[in-house]
């Protein structure tokens, strides 16, 4: 059922879309955000999911494909935007067996390395949903045209942006008067400019949150008042402000997070289930705050991922309380994911403890920092906090100084070993290619990982990407960064001339720094963590105390005894070395 089919034959005011490839059994906490701004207001608004109707068209498993990052890199390769880019720009049958060959069959170019080929498996389902985009785009448009939306919003995220683009070029060409906006991170400073001025059917983009200027801008829009003069908003005749120093100036912040509403994720579980598919986990996005705490101080050098919006803010303890409790009543049984990108310490005052009392029997996805202490842990997995991404990236100290991470790598293994403690999954990475690292402390990590065994090996060894909005992009030069470039794909997916692609990109490759042999030099350490995810299953290390004495039992491969016993001063030390200490 269409939202205008549950409204009658009323125009609805604002019509939010979420496309392919966005998370299937995810809804997106940021349109459901905006229509609770909007119909707070007095505006009618409400949200379509294309994401499991395309799943359906072309089945779960192709869907995946794309939108897991871990199987084939689909966002580095922009296959979800190449699938759709037929439906934009008109390849020619040579331009697109340029891309299967030179970015699904590779080996591509990543940063400071090579991406494995595609499976051709992989290759063929790709190729068989890039031939289902006409037909679906077409039921997609008859969907919108029966809602009769005055305004038409598309959030880009998740490849979503060539999908979104080409639907909305057949609504404005069906359909004229539609106002088509755009917003997301995909749309955020330049990028977005960039969007407005190569795209004739976008009416406007908004970069930056939304919920400020998105009411203003469907207020003007049913009016039939112009859309120019609002901060953050970007279109043809008006560009955009500049700011200081010379970048787009985003739509303002609601810097009180406790004015936001609260939201409800009723549409896309009823959607998700007219469509017939079924998930074994209903996951439900749930915020707390905005931007990074350590920002303030000292930005990660690698990471772009708050973009130009990088102050700190979050709700109060007593409102996340409140919210996530009616929430999860709501939707029992669901795992929720926490989208901040770092955990307000101060929730270990009122939110985590409040959680963890009332015994929800909830699993929680936290994104936290390895400077939590274990009682803080313990506190979160008793809230039902069992996943955790804890922003490793190294187990070298001193190139986590140089990533400018604020933690060392003793204190990165001390985490390991509480979540091993407290049965949390720890998702972690090493990440390699830092300038100013040298190959011995590949070599130390090598040599340390056979004593880690037991512990949670890391998801991801390898290159970290150069993407817009990190240090190291905003200042190439010092870091000894040459030939930034655009990713190879987008020239692949967008016909534009070099200096817009570089505008519209958030991948970037550049030449490897002078003396950087990083393949080999980090070959030993992915050889030792290889044989570390293969021995993960069978390794342990644990110990119990009593009167005898403290036990110890080490099922490592590189145990010289498989039990020990500790008793006197052994023993206190031991015990005294739970956490790092310092001598």
């Amino acid at each position: 059922m269409t939202p205008k089919q549950a409204r009658g034959d009323a125009t609805l005011d604002a019509l939010l879309l979420f496309m392919p490839f966005g998370m299937v059994s995810y809804p997106s906490i940021g349109l459901s955000l905006l229509r609770a701004g909007l119909t707070g207001q007095g505006l009618s608004a409400e949200i379509l999911y294309f994401t499991s109707r395309f799943a359906v068209r072309v089945g779960t498993k192709s869907y995946r494909l794309v939108s897991s990052p871990e199987v084939i890199h689909g966002g580095r390769r922009l296959i979800g935007d190449w699938i759709f880019s037929s439906a934009l720009f008109q390849p020619s049958t040579s331009e697109t067996q340029r891309y299967v060959d030179d970015v699904l069959r590779g080996p591509y170019p990543a940063q400071m390395g090579v991406l494995p080929p595609v499976p051709e498996v992989a290759v063929r389902a790709i190729l068989k949903m890039r031939a289902a985009v006409d037909s679906f785009l077409d039921e997609c448009l008859r969907q919108v045209l029966s809602c009769r939306p005055r305004v038409v919003g598309f959030s880009c995220l998740y490849q979503q942006r060539v999908a979104s683009l080409a639907l909305a070029r057949r609504i404005k060409d069906d359909c004229p008067d539609t106002i088509v906006v755009f917003g997301g991170p995909d749309c955020e400073g330049i990028r977005g400019l960039e969007m407005a001025r190569q795209f004739s059917f976008i009416d406007a983009v908004v970069s930056g949150y939304g919920e400020v200027v998105l009411p203003e801008l469907v207020r003007r829009a049913l009016k039939g008042e112009t859309l120019t003069g609002i901060q953050g908003v970007y279109t043809r005749s008006e560009p955009a402000t500049m700011g200081s120093g010379g970048e787009p100036v985003n739509a303002p912040l609601v810097m009180d997070m406790d004015e936001l509403p609260h939201v409800n994720y009723d549409d896309a579980f009823k959607q998700l289930e007219e469509s017939g598919l079924k998930f074994e986990n209903q996951v439900i996005p749930f915020e707390t705050s905005r931007g990074c705490w350590r920002v303030e101080r000292a930005q990660c050098m690698f990471c772009g991922t708050n973009g130009a919006n990088r102050s700190y803010r979050s709700k109060s303890g007593r409102r996340v309380l409140k919210e996530f409790v009616d929430l999860v009543g709501r939707y029992p049984g669901s795992v929720v994911h926490v989208v901040d990108t770092d955990l307000n310490l101060e929730y270990f005052k009122d939110f985590i403890p409040g959680v963890a009392a009332r015994d929800l029997g909830v699993s929680i996805f936290f994104e936290v920092r390895s400077i939590l202490d274990k009682n803080q842990l313990r506190t979160l997995s008793d809230a039902g906090g069992k996943i955790l991404q804890p922003g490793i990236e190294s187990l070298s100290s001193p190139i986590l100084r140089l990533m400018r991470k604020g933690v060392s790598a003793i204190e990165n293994i001390q985490f390991l070993k509480w979540c091993r403690e407290l049965d949390i999954d720890a998702l972690w990475s090493i990440l390699c290619g830092i300038p100013g690292e040298t190959p011995e402390e590949y070599v130390h990590m090598a040599a340390l990982v056979p004593r880690l065994f037991h512990l949670q090996p890391p998801r991801y060894v390898g290159a970290f990407d150069l993407v817009r909005f990190s240090p190291y992009f905003e200042d190439p030069e010092r870091h000894g960064f040459s030939d930034v470039a655009p990713a190879p794909a987008y020239r692949h997916v967008y016909p534009f001339e070099q200096e817009s692609l570089a505008r519209i990109a958030y991948y970037f490759t550049h030449r490897s720094l002078p003396g950087q042999d990083i393949e080999t030099y980090t070959r030993p350490l992915h050889e030792e963590v290889l044989r570390w995810r293969q021995a993960h299953g069978q390794s342990d290390l644990f110990a119990a105390d009593d009167a005898d004495g403290l036990h110890i039992w080490d099922e490592r491969p590189t145990a010289a005894e498989p039990l020990t016993t500790l008793s006197g001063l052994e023993r206190e030390l031991y015990l005294a070395c739970d956490q790092v200490q310092s001598l």
